[in-house]
């Protein structure tokens, strides 16, 4: 829920001003005439909503992770396929559906062979590290 706040010691260090406005709140009031769960909900509400006001949010620098095997050419012929399907879907024809389709399908021959070219220079490797071949069939396994 509030996992892109970055809580740090540092900023649990500097959080006084989240001490103070917590200070500053008639608790009296705001509890009156509620339950023990009802006060709860009412406290952690007021707490993070301060927790979104006072700590900073994290920043996401988690970046899609691009399979190795993947090449420039191959991105780009994706990017190209994505392209047209968001053409496509904007205003739909058959036209537009079957150039989709040709540029799907020179995508995924052109995935297929890259995928296969990366495997053959794997096998290549292996014949000289045993360990790496044995690292790559486990890195492979699926379990059923």
């Amino acid at each position: 829920m509030y996992s892109n706040l970055n809580i740090t010691i540092q900023n649990l260090i500097s959080g006084k001003q989240i001490i103070n406005e917590l200070n500053t709140v008639n608790w009296q009031t705001e509890f009156s005439g509620k339950g023990a769960e009802e006060m709860w909900m009412s406290f952690k509400e007021k707490l993070f909503s301060l927790m979104v006001k006072y700590f900073p949010r994290r920043r996401s620098n988690k970046r899609k992770k691009k399979s190795v095997w993947i090449s420039a050419r191959t991105v780009k012929n994706i990017k190209r396929r994505n392209n047209a399907w968001s053409h496509y879907k904007k205003c739909p024809s058959t036209t537009k559906y079957n150039n989709y389709k040709v540029i799907r399908n020179e995508v995924n021959q052109i995935i297929r062979n890259d995928r296969n070219n990366y495997q053959k220079k794997l096998i290549q490797n292996f014949r000289n590290c045993l360990k790496r071949f044995y690292g790559y069939i486990r890195n492979v396994q699926t379990v059923i």
